[in-house]
């Protein structure tokens, strides 16, 4: 990456600039939004202001309700429930950047505007972003790999077999992105085939 434009973003900083926050609010979606420990719904009205909050609204209750909330209490409750491999963790990628592509990886995500949170490859953590998808260039698998989308089946760990499904795939390793039964997001993980077996 240049670092004419790091070092010009650098200046800015030090100029007191307030820089653009790196996502947008998903105005006009209806979502959902804690306060005080509860979850309510309501709609994104606009933003994000200068330090990436967005205005909501809440259903049943009047204007002097609405507020500008930071983005971690927003859930896009437009979010598919495949949601979890939209930012495959750990999945090497390449990254449009500056209208170049660089080698990357997804460390989390997606947030409440779809977007994975990626490093880029031999560049430091202050380069690290939120991109949306359109930026992210889809794996490339190996000839002849494939991954059953959907299909329930077991799934090989530590010499165990367990019941969970494949989410996505197969990415550029031949892998594909499994979830297990009863176990939340964070078991999710890219496994090799062979282990892999059908539900018996």
């Amino acid at each position: 990456m240049p670092i004419s434009s790091k070092s010009l973003f650098l200046a800015i900083a030090v100029l007191g600039v307030t820089a653009f926050p790196a996502f947008a609010c998903p105005t006009g979606k209806a979502v959902e939004i804690e306060w005080n420990g509860s979850q309510f719904a309501g709609q994104v009205l606009d933003g994000p202001d200068a330090q990436g909050h967005c205005l909501v609204s809440y259903d049943g209750w009047d204007e002097s309700w609405n507020e500008w909330v930071a983005v971690s209490r927003i859930t896009n409750l437009d979010v598919a429930p495949s949601t979890p491999a939209a930012c495959p963790a750990g999945a090497s990628r390449q990254i449009e950047w500056n209208g170049s592509l660089w080698d990357g990886t997804i460390l989390e995500g997606p947030n409440a505007t779809g977007e994975c949170y990626v490093t880029y490859e031999g560049w430091d953590d202050s380069w690290n972003e939120w991109v949306g998808p359109d930026r992210i260039q889809a794996a490339t698998a190996p000839a002849g790999a494939s991954c059953p989308v959907g299909q329930t089946l077991e799934i090989e760990w530590n010499d165990t077999w367990w019941d969970g499904s494949v989410l996505e795939g197969p990415d550029a390793q031949g892998h594909c992105l499994v979830t297990y039964d009863g176990w939340d997001a964070t078991w999710n993980e890219w496994v090799s085939t062979d282990r892999l077996r059908g539900a018996e």
